[in-house]
């Protein structure tokens, strides 16, 4: 199965989680899979690591609950500065990712934690255009 999972061509993406374990397991299986990827804390750095690179990123993965700036706000911020650059929020908590900024914009996907390479690897792929949601 693990043969089988989607690859990218070098992509750079951006994740942006307050917990360590979740942005180092996201980079690792980012990066065997085939994309570049940049982490950061917390939405304050993460905006700023986005405009330090705005014109290379092609996707930002958010967490939605996050001492200090909210996933949303971040990634709202995002849509108004580079609108093409594609977003995914990500909670452990759907409520969350149901009631948030993000509600009702289809151009950001949501991917539940706890995650699998392939729930993953398939939210990044389709937020990039590659698959289409069954």
């Amino acid at each position: 199965m693990v043969n089988n999972l989607p690859k990218g061509s070098g992509e750079l993406v951006l994740v942006i989680d307050d917990d360590d374990g979740i942005r180092w397991v996201v980079e690792k299986i980012l990066t065997a899979h085939g994309y570049e990827v940049c982490t950061s804390p917390d939405g304050q750095c993460g905006l700023a690591e986005f405009e330090r690179q705005r014109e290379r990123f092609e996707l930002v993965i958010c967490d939605e609950v996050m001492p200090g700036m909210r996933g949303g706000a971040v990634l709202d911020q995002i849509q108004l500065t580079a609108p093409s650059v594609k977003r995914i929020a990500m909670s452990g908590f759907l409520e969350e990712l149901s009631g948030s900024n993000v509600e009702g914009d289809s151009s950001v996907l949501r991917l539940a934690k706890p995650l699998t390479s392939e729930s993953l690897l398939r939210t990044v792929l389709e937020a990039l255009g590659g698959l289409k949601a069954p």
